[in-house]
């Protein structure tokens, strides 16, 4: 999600420490490091000490989990929501994944390379929309073991999704009507799973609230003077049979160019800006009264 990371691996994926022979031993704990992929400064490594047990049970609960009815998850696999990052033994990190992104009305977790794994640590208090990269190493009685090697890069989520097939739907001399697709987002988990795992609240946290909209008098892309964005609730805007929103963008000057963008919000803020056009968006003309006839 937008603060928390599921990390997985196999036994294979950690060295416990001195000779060959203690690979026998009984593993008591996995230390799990989760860092930044590059220097931040709202970012901050997190390191975890967990029992074996716990790790465990987090798994057992990661392979019982229920994907919600209507959601085919050979189908939509490329949709993630929660971060589940994979460790491999062959010295190299894991192939980079399209984990760490929103896309298109669904968020799903995803098992890169079709792996289910032995372990699997929850990992939370992370920072939204940041890179991050997670290694961990395997403790018994003679001490902690090597680290293991670092697995790909994946993102947090924003705490908002992009707003998507925003368009301009009608022109007039001192308004401006657009439309966008109304995000549905789905969990990726039923809520009992996301209970065992630990995460039902910051799931939650990232239930679409409402959509803002702003508008600028073009000058230069560079040079945009906003005006104070407009915020509507879900509840409140109109909806068409397509499931797209509607909203008139009102009191603007005729003949006059104009830049507009949108952005969904959750309780935790608003998601990136999507701008309705790439070229600026003109006013109609007012036209002008026909002159006095003549006699």
């Amino acid at each position: 999600t937008h603060t928390t990371l599921v990390l997985g691996w196999d036994p294979d994926d950690t060295e416990l420490p001195g000779p060959a022979a203690v690979h026998d031993e009984e593993i008591l704990e996995f230390v799990v490091r989760v860092a930044p992929a590059a220097v931040s400064r709202t970012s901050q490594a997190r390191s975890l000490r967990l029992v074996k047990r716990a790790v465990d049970d987090l798994a057992t609960a990661w392979h019982e989990a229920a994907v919600p009815e209507g959601i085919d998850p050979q189908v939509e696999r490329e949709e993630p929501e929660l971060q589940h990052a994979v460790l491999k033994r062959n010295g190299s990190s894991a192939s980079s994944t399209s984990m760490g992104r929103w896309a298109s009305g669904s968020m799903l977790c995803e098992e890169p390379d079709g792996m289910s794994p032995r372990f699997v640590a929850v990992v939370s208090g992370l920072s939204p929309d940041q890179r991050y990269t997670c290694t961990v190493s395997a403790v018994a009685t003679a001490g902690e073991g090597e680290v293991s090697p670092a697995s790909a890069e994946c993102s947090t989520l924003a705490v908002a999704p992009l707003v998507e097939g925003a368009q301009v739907d009608e022109v007039q001399h001192d308004q401006i009507q657009i439309s966008w697709q109304h995000l549905r987002l789905r969990p990726a988990l039923s809520p009992e799973s996301c209970e065992q795992l630990g995460l039902q609240e910051s799931v939650e946290e990232l239930e679409l609230r409402g959509y803002s909209v702003r508008c600028a008098a073009w000058t230069t892309w560079t040079r945009l003077s906003w005006r104070e964005p407009a915020y509507a609730e879900v509840e409140t805007l109109p909806l068409s049979e397509g499931g797209r929103v509607h909203f008139a963008v009102l009191e603007l000057e005729p003949e006059r160019q104009y830049a507009i963008e949108v952005r969904a919000h959750s309780s935790k803020g608003g998601g990136p800006w999507c701008r309705i056009s790439e070229q600026p968006i003109c006013t109609a003309i007012v036209a002008q009264p026909p002159a006095a006839p003549e006699l």
